[in-house]
């Protein structure tokens, strides 16, 4: 099966900026369902766990995956630690 990288890219949220962790759900069900089918899935939470650029962009090279998927984000309230709006 393949070897597949899911991204959740740097935002406003959780506790790598000071706030309280918020993981990615979304990916985290899609993580498993991949797992499940036999898919080696690695997952790096950037809003969770520090990383830089640079250690990403070599960590997805060690994995050497087939697919590398990237969460997008929308700014729907405005809560606390929220970028200000438009």
């Amino acid at each position: 099966m393949a070897t597949i990288v899911l991204v959740d890219p740097p935002g406003w949220q959780g506790s790598a900026r000071g706030n309280q962790p918020y993981p990615n759900v979304g990916i985290a069900y899609l993580a498993a369902v991949l797992a499940r089918h036999g898919h080696e899935v690695a997952v790096h939470d950037r809003n969770n766990e520090v990383l830089s650029d640079q250690d990403l962009v070599e960590l997805v090279e060690a994995r050497r995956p087939l697919w590398v998927g990237f969460s997008a984000k929308t700014r729907r309230s405005a809560g606390p630690g929220a970028p200000p709006g438009p």
